[in-house]
């Protein structure tokens, strides 16, 4: 299924006001101090809202911090192996392109 950009912008706004997803600054703090490792994951393959859904149901069963999710661009704040995040991204379906570690 597409949609529209303003589709999805008003899905991300939905997950952000219900407290599904938190807005970056209200994020766990980043490796250096002694917390989660900021990770931005591109992938192919998501083109709807509902994929915007399953991937962020997804990180927060691992327990990873929504900085934001968007049509094929994560961005996550987790504690953990980025092979788990990238093993929970493909197995609903989507190819993962890259995984980079700030």
């Amino acid at each position: 299924m597409q949609t529209s950009e303003a589709g999805v912008e008003e899905a991300f706004v939905f997950l952000l006001e219900s407290g599904i997803i938190k807005e970056a600054n209200n994020v766990p703090p980043n490796a250096a101090d002694g917390g989660n490792m900021k990770y931005i994951i591109t992938t192919e393959g998501m083109g709807c809202e509902h994929c915007i859904k399953r991937v962020t149901a997804a990180m927060q069963t691992l327990n990873a911090a929504i900085i934001y999710v968007k049509l094929n661009d994560i961005a996550v704040d987790f504690n953990g192996n980025e092979n788990d995040l990238r093993n929970a991204i493909e197995d609903l379906g989507f190819d993962v392109i890259s995984i980079k570690a700030q």
